[in-house]
């Protein structure tokens, strides 16, 4: 049991343990399973994981690079992002020479784009994404960080009206964006902008932190 003392994020509420919420990721994208199959490489989902802990984000997006091979093992490709590192927070240099304004905030891009006044979006290849926008405003606070008809065209031809114009997009991506949001939302204490609660909730559970190994 470790007793040196731990500073920032990486703390943890209780001593042995870290709660976290376990979710569903989306697949690979179109243009990533044609990639997959040319290369005789397969996304293993039953080792791919993303998980919403109380002081960071984890996930891996596992890959069998050789899946017609019955006893190879898949390849782990595991990220931590805690919450007391970018993007999550802005740096004292970000916020002088981008004069930002307003914290980073968890929001939905809405897909497609802008087509004489019409929404248009790939059924196929669109779909709603969680991001990170890193501020409200940037520029000497005259520029929001929203699209608006200035950027469309007044809706002729550019983004939808309402998504940032600056922000991170996660990878890889959860299947339910607004559950990860609210999860999200509520591990970072900004539960005032988890919005909408949605219709599923996503089971907390408890991780030893000096455990080893998948969690059954």
């Amino acid at each position: 049991m470790r007793t040196s003392s731990i500073a920032g994020k990486i703390q943890t509420k209780a001593k042995d343990s870290i709660g976290f919420d376990d979710l569903e990721l989306k697949g690979p994208s179109c243009l990533q399973a044609l990639c997959y199959k040319l290369t005789c490489t397969r996304w293993a989902k039953e080792r791919s994981y993303l998980r919403v802990r109380e002081n960071s984000i984890e996930s891996n997006w596992a890959l069998h690079p050789c899946s017609c091979l019955p006893c190879t093992w898949a390849c782990d490709s595991v990220y931590v992002a805690y919450f007391d590192r970018a993007p999550f927070v802005q740096s004292c240099l970000a916020k002088t020479c981008c004069c930002l304004l307003g914290g980073p905030n968890i929001r939905i891009v809405e897909p497609g784009m802008m087509i004489c006044c019409q929404k248009c979006e790939c059924k196929c290849c669109c779909a709603q994404q969680a991001v990170v926008s890193p501020c409200d405003k940037f520029c000497l606070c005259a520029c929001p960080n929203e699209v608006c008809w200035l950027h469309n065209w007044c809706g002729f031809c550019g983004p939808i009206d309402g998504n940032p114009l600056c922000f991170l997009p996660f990878r890889p991506a959860p299947l339910d964006p607004q559950v990860f949001k609210t999860s999200a939302n509520r591990a970072l204490g900004w539960e005032s902008q988890a919005g909408a609660t949605p219709k599923v909730a996503p089971a907390q559970h408890d991780m030893p932190v000096g455990a080893t190994g998948e969690k059954s």
